[in-house]
């Protein structure tokens, strides 16, 4: 005959909170990956654009200056 196992109800409760901790932990780590992918779309993003912003500054003052 099988053996009726029972928990007090301490032993549920920190079940619970194991679970549901688990569940918070895998989502953050999902979230941390997204964010850490878009980060380097955006550095990039921000660079590009940094790049863009020099060259026609440099460009401006050298038509200015008849440099070019």
């Amino acid at each position: 005959m099988k053996e009726k196992i029972s928990y007090t109800q301490e032993q549920l409760d920190i079940a619970l909170l194991k679970y549901a901790n688990e569940g918070i932990l895998r989502t953050l780590s999902e979230i941390k990956s997204e964010i850490k992918s878009n980060f380097h779309w955006m550095l990039g993003l921000i660079l590009g654009i940094y790049a863009l912003g020099i060259t026609g500054l440099v460009s401006a003052i050298g038509k200015a200056y008849s440099w070019f």
